[in-house]
């Protein structure tokens, strides 16, 4: 070979080297970065006393790697340390909480690479769990709006919303609330179906941002009023007799794989699978057994698909199931003493149970402090102040009643027939009421 060429081809190589070693690898490989990337396996949120992987890559072949902690609680046997692969930690304890970044040795250049970006490892359970709830409900109309709270004894300085599936944290700044509890919202609006899903809440202290709280219960978020709305009815009737069994029919001119109940606005079944029925139409069966009083109330029923299931129809219209016949439940004649009886009607009161209250400063829209509802089939209600004039005198009442006239089903019922009756129940006020 000729003396001069191979003095040519040593020269080209030397040149390539030193290009490769000014400008680096990257260069040479459109896309690549000259520093690594740290990861973590399952995850940067990990529980307390669990397990995490981390490891680097590069686009480029590399002898090894070492992994330092920048910010949180130092754990020296990871300073300059070199490892072949992965690094696993376990299990992992409040002190691995912190900012991680990795370095790679190039096995061409016999260089260290530039760090990688921060990657923060998130403890949680360090603390006792949040709860959170979902304000004015967790069946949202689509366009609505709803506010997710998330509130603790412990004065945590933030608290973070993480929906699952989603690498995303939103993260808000606490307030003392005026119960002493520490709080904060999270507004969605308008709501659409990529808010729809499952959230937890957690805490965190200011001077320990990395050690978080232990999961709250999760929370499922539904967009509804996304299909046709679907059909509700009772089998044999939305009025019983307790002990009936009593089966609520959904049903749907569209193939829903699956049916949701609500009762009195909360989800009281799920993914119920849907059948087609004799005439066509697809339906799902709630059976409810033989049936007490607490069935009674008023219920609406969705259909959804298996692939979204977080996506459900329009609400049925309601269906107000009307269980009668109880022991409690009696007519009385208007000679006869008024005694303190129940009747079938449903009184409900909307104030919010203690462990669900929200501070003023968290509410939105104001709800009447009171409400009640009675639901009945087909009889004429009416309220009046039980007075000497309204009843004999001999069986005049103070304590507010309703009255209604007995309709022929319940004069049916009853061991003898009730023309001309009075069905009364007290409701027990700590203050006045009156009646027009």
């Amino acid at each position: 070979m000729d003396p001069k060429f191979i003095s040519l081809l040593c020269l080209g190589f030397c040149l390539v080297q030193r290009i490769w070693a000014q400008v680096g690898e990257s260069s040479l490989f459109p896309g690549c970065r000259d520093k690594p990337k740290l990861s973590a396996w399952p995850g940067p949120v990990i529980p307390l006393r669990g397990k995490v992987t981390l490891q680097c890559h590069s686009c480029f072949d590399f002898v090894k790697f070492k992994v330092v902690k920048k910010r949180g609680t130092p754990i020296p046997k990871l300073q300059n340390r070199l490892f072949k692969n992965s690094l696993t930690m376990s299990p992992v304890t409040a002190a691995h909480a912190g900012t991680y970044k990795c370095s790679v040795y190039y096995r061409n250049t016999l260089a260290w690479s530039a760090y990688s970006d921060p990657l923060e490892i998130l403890i949680t359970g360090v603390f006792t769990k949040p709860s959170i709830w979902a304000y004015p409900s967790p069946l949202v109309n689509s366009g609505g709006y709803v506010i997710l709270h998330c509130r603790s004894e412990v004065l945590f300085g933030k608290f973070i919303l993480h929906k699952e599936g989603d690498s995303q944290l939103s993260q808000q700044i606490s307030k003392r609330l005026h119960n002493g509890n520490a709080g904060a919202n999270f507004s969605m609006e308008p709501m659409i179906p990529v808010h729809a899903g499952t959230y937890r809440c957690y805490g965190s202290h200011s001077h320990s941002p990395y050690e978080w709280s232990a999961p709250s219960d999760p929370l499922e978020l539904t967009v509804t009023g996304m299909y046709k709305k679907p059909s509700l009815l009772a089998q044999p009737s939305h009025v019983v007799m307790s002990g009936e069994n009593v089966t609520l029919h959904c049903r749907s001119e569209s193939s829903f794989d699956g049916y949701h109940l609500s009762k009195d606005g909360k989800t009281h079944e799920s993914w119920l699978p849907g059948v087609q029925s004799h005439d066509g139409a697809f339906q799902g069966d709630f059976p409810l057994g033989p049936v007490s009083p607490a069935h009674g109330g008023t219920y609406r029923c969705y259909g959804s698909f298996h692939r979204s299931p977080y996506e459900w129809s329009y609400p049925s219209d309601p269906l107000h199931l009307l269980v009668t016949g109880t022991s409690t439940s009696t007519c009385l004649s208007p000679t006869e003493p008024s005694t303190k009886t129940a009747t079938d009607a449903s009184i409900t009161d909307r104030e919010p149970k203690e462990d669900q209250t929200m501070d003023d400063e968290y509410l939105t829209a104001e709800e009447p402090e009171e409400a009640i509802y009675a639901q009945l089939n087909h009889w004429t209600l009416t309220q009046r102040r039980v007075t000497s004039t309204s009843l004999s005198p001999k069986y005049s009442s103070l304590e507010p009643s309703i009255f209604m006239g007995c309709s022929e089903h319940q004069a049916q019922t009853q061991a003898r027939p009730c023309p001309q009756v009075l069905c009364t129940q007290s409701i027990t006020k700590q203050e006045p009421v009156s009646y027009s």
